[in-house]
């Protein structure tokens, strides 16, 4: 899930070692879609326990240092997000959460997911 190549090429060199295809196929699929619920999950907990920028040091969650040692790989994602939502929470949450602000962003998601899936499955047949 850290290199920089990506899992589903067919050209993967793991492709050619590992077997039954299919499995290791899903395997990949699987362990992006369990790091994609696994981050939500996390960024939706670290969210909870924020408190307003104003708040100084005492802002930034207990845990957040924990994770940062235990997980470096996520120290480029978690510690930036964890800032930002410490620095603007409750600024824009009145204009993020207007109908039309919401709907876009819904739609936009919705188009991501889509690409994302006929990417995969396209990656995926072609391995297969």
């Amino acid at each position: 899930m850290f290199g920089t190549d990506d899992p589903l090429s067919p050209d993967n060199v793991d492709f050619a070692i590992l077997s039954p295809l299919w499995l290791a196929v899903a395997g990949i699929i699987g362990l992006g879609l369990l790091f994609g619920v696994t981050f939500s999950a996390l960024a939706a907990r670290f969210d909870a326990g924020l408190r307003p920028m104003s708040a100084g040091l005492r802002a930034v969650p207990a845990h957040v240092p924990l994770l940062v040692g235990l997980l470096p790989p996520f120290f480029v994602v978690t510690v930036p997000y964890v800032g930002l939502r410490t620095a603007v929470r409750g600024k824009l949450a009145a204009a993020l959460t207007r109908g039309p602000v919401r709907s876009v962003g819904r739609v936009l998601v919705g188009v991501a997911t889509a690409v994302a899936a006929v990417v995969t499955l396209v990656a995926a047949v072609d391995i297969l």
